[in-house]
């Protein structure tokens, strides 16, 4: 079913863990669109770079950007 332009309702997660230190490491993204016409989608991403692109590509911005921090606390 091809994805609606509107009435999608989500809830999406970004599973992390904690390391030594306090450290927060990426795990998952998980990805979960509705509508109440029959549409359903679910997607479990577990690389960081392909959670960030998959979430700009379909507009969770606010996602990607807190994807992108988990970039920063890699290095």
């Amino acid at each position: 079913m091809e994805r609606p332009k509107d009435g999608i309702k989500h809830s999406n997660h970004i599973q992390h863990e904690t390391g030594h230190g306090g450290k927060k490491y990426f795990k998952e993204y998980r990805i979960h669109e509705w509508d109440k016409k029959g549409y359903s989608m679910e997607e479990h991403i577990t690389n960081l770079d392909h959670a960030i692109q998959r979430a700009c590509e379909i507009g969770y911005f606010d996602d990607a950007t807190k994807l992108e921090k988990f970039r920063d606390r890699s290095n």
